[in-house]
């Protein structure tokens, strides 16, 4: 009797709780596998949506500060100062010396 048991045991147990730890460590396998994807998968729509939160904090804050611009009021200040000039002269602030422009065409437009 006893030796049936054992014989049982050692030809009808071991392979089945081998057959089971198996396909255990398999499904382990595949559960985080998925959960890995979907942790992913979640950052990644996490990080999308923090993008556009960000792009519309900067889309208001152009809008606002368009808006605020416009109805901005100014005073123009105007000083006299003495620049000095390329000879070393200091001369009026106001008035151009139009002999230091060498680059561009000057034309009077009327």
């Amino acid at each position: 009797m006893e030796l049936l048991l054992l014989l049982l045991i050692f030809f009808l147990l071991f392979p089945l709780l081998k057959v089971l730890f198996s396909v255990g460590r398999t499904v382990h396998t595949f559960k985080k596998a998925f959960n890995q994807q979907s942790q992913q998968y979640h950052e990644a729509k996490q990080q999308q949506a923090q993008q556009t939160e960000k792009e519309s904090r900067k889309e208001r804050a152009r809008a606002y500060f368009k808006n605020a611009s416009e109805d901005a009021e100014f005073e123009e200040i105007k000083a006299d100062r003495k620049v000095p000039n390329d000879a070393g002269r200091s001369t009026d602030g106001n008035s151009s010396d139009d002999s230091r422009i060498t680059d561009a065409q000057y034309e009077d437009v009327k």
